[in-house]
């Protein structure tokens, strides 16, 4: 099955009844115009409108600054109360979380009353074997802001193509604060082979670009209008059932942390009250976002 952006704009058009077909996205049509138009602002869009499964990446972050000075060969300008400061992925479409560790002993040792050998100090084997702590990773407080402090290299005649990078420009970046050190980030990466994509993104995706397409291409508008609501409503169906799947399937925690109740922990100056994770300013994860529509409503 072809999976290319002209044959998924050819299912748009043959959503909504258009006689014409195209050939190539950049052939200078009327329907391949329009489509190439809003093409990959539509794919953006889809992306973030949902925690899709096969759009989940989890990498490691390039460390900008390390306000503790501990780190050779980074700066040390870090925006307050944060202790690091990471690159925006250049693939990254949206962030999710930033996973952390907080386990940092094997445990508590044995609990009162409990028995114990007569010397307390013998290894019960021949040899003890080591035990690793275990894993609990949860998500760490961050913030994903702009900075000025770590432009991109490259002097001011040649600064490079910044603007086919995402997240950076001429004199700020994207960047994501956090205290967790040597971090992760888990986010929707920027994935625009649609032979990579699941059925249900394929769906949506080419319902929104239909929706967006039907007033350009169509002749009669108000039979038009009347396909752009319906493929509106397929599209809102296919992101339902998007965002149900990651209620079934994703990270999700019973212990709910309230802002307010957070608060009560974090005065008293910068910081005071939280650390490493789960405490204090930032978020512990961004939601989807609201995906638009070609009647201009948003959902």
């Amino acid at each position: 099955m072809a999976n290319l952006p002209e044959d998924l704009v050819n299912r748009a058009l043959d959503s909504i009844g258009a006689d014409d077909t195209i050939g190539d996205i950049t052939e200078g049509t009327v329907a391949a115009s329009a489509a190439r138009r809003i093409y990959i602002p539509t794919l953006e869009q889809v992306l973030r409108g949902a925690h899709w499964n096969f759009a989940r990446k989890q990498a490691p972050m390039t460390l900008l600054g390390d306000a503790t000075g501990q780190t050779p060969n980074v700066g040390t300008q870090v925006i307050q109360p944060w202790l690091y400061e990471y690159a925006w992925p250049t693939d990254c479409v949206a962030a999710r979380y930033v996973p952390w560790n907080p386990l940092t002993t094997v445990g508590p040792g044995a609990p009162p009353g409990n028995i114990v050998p007569s010397d307390a100090s013998a290894p019960l084997f021949a040899v003890n074997p080591a035990v690793p702590p275990i894993p609990r990773i949860r998500p760490a407080r961050f913030l994903v802001t702009s900075d000025t402090a770590y432009p991109l290299t490259g002097d001011a005649e040649n600064p490079g193509e910044w603007w086919n990078v995402r997240g950076t420009a001429l004199q700020v970046r994207n960047v994501i604060l956090t205290n967790v050190k040597c971090a992760d980030l888990i986010y929707t990466v920027w994935l625009p082979y649609p032979n990579l994509w699941d059925s249900l993104f394929q769906e949506a995706f080419v319902a929104i670009m239909a929706s967006k397409l039907a007033m350009p291409v169509l002749a009669d508008k108000k039979f038009a209008l009347a396909e752009r609501d319906r493929q509106i409503m397929i599209a809102r169906q296919a992101l339902d059932e998007a965002r149900a799947q990651d209620g079934n399937e994703g990270w999700h925690s019973a212990d709910i942390r309230v802002d307010w109740l957070s608060a009560r922990r974090a005065g008293g100056g910068w910081g005071s009250g939280w650390g490493a994770g789960d405490t204090g300013l930032g978020v512990l994860g961004y939601g989807w976002d609201a995906v638009g529509f070609g009647n201009g409503s948003a959902y």
